[in-house]
């Protein structure tokens, strides 16, 4: 069956007059063709381009969604769940149609319609059961597109039945005329409120407000002429009230409601109880934008119920534009003179944040002065600020558990690049302390005010600095686990005069500071090619690993000690056959060539392990060049040269079984 030419097929959520909430009309047995969705697009071959096919349990392949009550309606004959989306396409362009060929007449039910099924609870439920098949990515664009025309379809809709009442009235239908400004200022508030951008000042329902003044002033008089006195003085005040002005005609005599009050002898200014009284009944009757009209003039006179209920419709965009600050302005202010809806609200405003940063202290404070003034709204509201504020407790201590895990994994990945980069082995603990503390107000900040992206970028952070606390990876890269891991604070001693401490583990590395013979220094981290890092007085860098003396039993010291075991092992053939000088009689001659660029102030040889360095060779500065010396016996030697800047380097087991060449190039320190 086709869907149900009332509802579009919604059901209204089971309570629709003429299909029971099924949605179907039983009248009808056709249905909307599944294959092009009811629109006969392309000459469609099911429908042959009608949109509609004959009833049958198997025609459709979709299923009805699911309405979630009793008697729901089921969305597009029970068959098409878009069936009501197509005919109110077609409703739309079907009303364009008449509107852009002049006949309003035809065209205004239609747009009525249009509109009134569009911004019904009822449509909203049916657009969300029909976005939640998840059939067609485009499902939710294609609602938003609806509702983005009911504001210019209400703008033509608001100018047609202005155009209507000025009709009526020329021809002295006044009744007629006011129930078609009516349904004008109406649409007109359902087009501002919907593109508040384009009339702020709510211009179009003034205007009608106004033309509505003159329609009651018009039919007073007539009234008046019928002799009907009271209804005459009632539509002559309520002219008054809307804002209608008097007026000098082509010959002077003044005409308007004022001028007819006080020929009937009443002076008549109207009191805000009166106008607040007018805008009540205005409001009950759905007439926003003339209430909101009323309510203004009285908040402009300090009526704390003026401005409450002018807030009320701003909050909820009724006859006005939804504007949350406008509300919460005119909500205070209504508040600050004890007005005990105004205070509820107030409280409300503050608790849920609405036009004003949320705020449990204020809310409680308001609340808890309506409630003392006899508001029962304000009862069940502190209730649920009560619940509230203890679920935010809950989930605030929540929050601060995910905010300490992941802020402190995350400093201890920082940690650990900073280890990885300076090659140290601890952070320094104030700035750890102070990015720790970063961490988990990020972190904290992020869960609460529900930033998942910055949250997610903070929990991915924290693991790699869980799994180092773990052990599960090291706490640094770049060098082997195992001589990470085997380094522990110890301390080793200078046994040299002048060491540089450099800023990398190579010769090339910028001199951090000089160290004297016997100064204690602090091993930071693992050997690198030679080189030790170590720390001294607050300095860090890497010293030539020959010229410290480990401390006994460190573990620096045995992990030394078992790369020398292995080495020593893997070595051991070559090692045997040079592991101490050949004594022979026969001098042979030593060339040392000094191809480093810096000066050489002290050379010294010795029998290779034998520590026994003897004197200096050289009498003077060796620069550049080369310089011969005369070895007594061939063997197995060790090379030690000072340079001038204070940097030492010796060659080992250098071979001298005949006249040998040793050249020191740069980079040998």
């Amino acid at each position: 069956m086709a869907q149900c030419s009332n509802c579009y097929g919604s059901g209204y959520v089971g309570s629709c007059w003429k299909c029971g909430g099924d949605g179907k009309d039983k009248d009808n047995p056709y249905m909307s063709c599944s294959e092009c969705r009811g629109t006969g697009k392309g000459k469609c071959s099911t429908c042959g381009g009608s949109g509609q096919v004959a009833d049958s349990s198997s025609s459709s392949s979709y299923s009805s969604p699911s309405s979630g009550s009793s008697g729901g309606g089921s969305g597009g004959g029970g068959r098409n769940i878009y069936e009501a989306y197509n005919n109110i396409c077609a409703l739309h362009n079907q009303a364009w149609g008449l509107q852009t060929a002049q006949d309003k007449e035809a065209a205004t039910p239609l747009f009525v319609k249009y509109i009134d099924t569009l911004i019904s609870s009822e449509w909203a439920n049916y657009a969300d059961r029909v976005i939640s098949q998840n059939i067609d990515a485009t499902d939710r664009k294609s609602f938003d597109d609806l509702q983005e025309s009911v504001s210019h379809c209400a703008l033509h809709l608001s100018i047609n039945f202005s155009h209507f009442s000025m009709e009526k009235s020329r021809n002295g239908d006044f009744d007629g005329a006011i129930k078609d400004i009516h349904k004008s200022i109406k649409y007109g508030g359902i087009h501002e409120a919907k593109d508040p951008e384009e009339e702020k000042e709510a211009k179009y329902g003034n205007a009608d407000i106004h033309l509505l003044g003159s329609y009651h002033n018009n039919r007073g008089e007539v009234y008046e002429k019928e002799g009907k006195r009271e209804k005459a003085i009632n539509d002559y005040k309520t002219s008054v009230r809307l804002g209608s002005i008097d007026y000098a005609n082509n010959e002077g005599v003044m005409n308007g409601p004022m001028t007819n009050l006080q020929k009937l002898g009443i002076s008549y200014i109207p009191t805000a109880e009166e106008l607040n009284a007018h805008a009540m009944e205005e409001y009950k009757a759905k007439n926003y934008a003339i209430a909101a009209y009323l309510w203004q003039k009285t908040a402009d006179m300090g009526s704390s119920e003026g401005q409450n209920n002018l807030g009320v419709l701003f909050d909820n965009g009724w006859g006005v534009p939804e504007n949350a600050n406008k509300s919460f302005e005119l909500t205070s202010k209504a508040a600050v003179q004890g007005d005990v809806n105004a205070l509820n609200n107030l409280g409300v405003k503050y608790r849920d944040g609405r036009g004003v940063k949320r705020d449990y202290v204020k809310a409680k404070e308001y609340l808890k002065n309506a409630l003392a003034k006899g508001s029962d709204k304000a009862k069940e509201n502190l209730q649920k600020l009560k619940d509230i504020m203890s679920y935010d407790k809950r989930n605030g201590l929540v929050s601060f558990i995910f905010a300490l895990v992941c802020g402190i994994g995350a400093a201890f990945t920082a940690g650990i690049v900073y280890n990885s980069v300076t090659r140290a082995t601890s952070f320094p603990i104030i700035p750890y302390l102070v990015l720790m503390v970063v961490c988990i107000i990020i972190t904290f900040n992020a869960w609460r005010s529900r930033k998942n992206i910055l949250f997610i970028v903070m929990l991915v952070l924290c693991v790699p600095g869980w799994l180092a606390v773990t052990g599960v990876i090291p706490e640094r890269f770049g060098g082997s686990q195992s001589a990470q891991t085997s380094v522990t604070t110890t301390t080793v001693t200078v046994t040299t005069d002048n060491l540089n401490m450099r800023s990398s583990p190579s010769a090339s590395g910028d001199i951090v500071k000089t160290l004297k013979n016997g100064d204690t220094l602090t091993v930071t981290g693992a050997e690198e090619n030679g080189w030790t890092p170590v720390e001294h007085e607050g300095s860090s860098g890497y010293v030539n690993s020959q010229y410290i003396t480990v401390n006994s039993g460190s573990a620096f010291e045995e992990t030394r000690a078992a790369s020398n075991e292995q080495t020593t092992q893997t070595s051991a053939p070559a090692a045997q056959t040079q592991s101490s000088p050949q004594v022979n009689t026969t001098p042979i001659v030593l060339t040392v060539v000094n191809d480093t660029q810096y000066d050489i102030k002290e050379l010294f040889v010795a029998p290779a392990g034998s520590g026994a360095w003897g004197s200096n060779l050289l009498n003077e500065i060796f620069g550049g060049g080369s310089k011969t010396f005369q070895i007594p016996n061939t063997g197995n030697y060790d090379i030690k040269i000072n340079y001038t800047d204070g940097d030492t380097f010796t060659k080992r087991n250098v071979s001298m079984m005949s006249n040998t060449s040793v050249t020191f190039v740069f980079g040998d320190w």
